[in-house]
């Protein structure tokens, strides 16, 4: 599975290309860590029973799923547009 969701990630990243910046992009990556990481160190408990939830609830393979949906439309639009 995790090949086809690089496979999916390289062609998506593609499609968004013009959408994003990559110093952005790196910025976001960086801050949002940082805030994990600080919500953590002050809230242990309340963050992993957190975080757990997520993972019981199975909540970002359906993100995943339903994301994907959203990439054909994207790839159409891109196919206009040339990009």
């Amino acid at each position: 599975m995790e090949d086809i969701n690089a496979a999916l990630y390289t062609v998506i990243s593609r499609f968004i290309l013009p959408f994003t910046l990559p110093d952005d992009s790196s910025a976001l990556v960086e801050y949002y860590t940082k805030t994990v990481i600080e919500l953590v160190e002050k809230y242990k408990a309340p963050t992993a029973a957190f975080l757990q939830d997520v993972v019981d609830t199975k909540f970002l393979e359906h993100l995943q799923s339903d994301c994907l949906k959203l990439y054909k439309p994207i790839g159409r639009v891109a196919k206009v547009v040339e990009i």
